[in-house]
């Protein structure tokens, strides 16, 4: 029996990050220090201009 050449975790794990914060990430590895930036830069963006 020989190894398949694609490793679905990754894709799988990437789709469900995705689904749960609504960020899409096209580089690997996904970390959890490079998710916790995107919703750090995410939620800067999102601050009414005025705000704290």
């Amino acid at each position: 029996m020989s190894a398949s050449p694609f490793d679905p975790v990754a894709p799988a794990l990437a789709t469900a990050v995705r689904d749960a914060t609504g960020l899409r990430f096209t580089e690997l590895p996904l970390t959890r220090d490079r998710v916790w930036r995107a919703l750090e830069r995410r939620s800067r963006t999102r601050r009414r201009p005025g705000s704290p």
